[in-house]
């Protein structure tokens, strides 16, 4: 495994979870642990426990790693207020490469918050919000601000 090229490393980890990543391969060896900080992250916390999110993404990824992550997906599902307690402890534009974020089930008052950061977020592509019950001008909103 230490004779892979970085490519390959790379490839590998796209196909993993962050957690995953950081669990089997972190300080592993020197190339793989640099080959892992070069490497652009996917992130989904739609199925994570506070717990998990308290401990592993907000103290060391967000905190550490902010920089490298492509794509983010957030949800309230499972853990209650992640969305806001996420727009709240952390400066969204601060995430310089973040390519494509999803909002699953936001409040309005998140969407609001968000709307008014997505013009800092110059390498957003793609943004997808999985509504519920929202009329149908805010989304034209959103789309406005997102075009400027």
């Amino acid at each position: 495994f230490e004779n892979l090229s970085r490519e390959i490393l790379l490839e590998i980890f796209d196909y993993l979870s962050i957690n995953d990543c950081f669990n089997a391969f972190y300080n592993l060896n020197w190339k793989i642990s640099s080959t892992l900080n070069l490497s652009g992250f996917s992130i989904d916390l739609t199925t994570i426990s506070q717990q998990t999110y308290n401990e592993f993404y907000r103290k060391i990824i967000f905190s550490n790693y902010y920089c490298q992550i492509r794509k983010l997906k957030i949800s309230n599902d499972l853990t209650i207020n992640l969305l806001e307690n996420f727009l709240n402890y952390f400066n969204i534009d601060d995430f310089k490469q973040l390519r494509s974020i999803t909002l699953i089930k936001p409040s309005y008052m998140t969407l609001g918050s968000f709307a008014l950061i997505i013009p800092y977020l110059r390498q957003l592509e793609h943004i997808s919000i999985d509504s519920y019950s929202y009329p149908d001008n805010f989304f034209e909103l959103v789309t406005t601000c997102f075009i400027q």
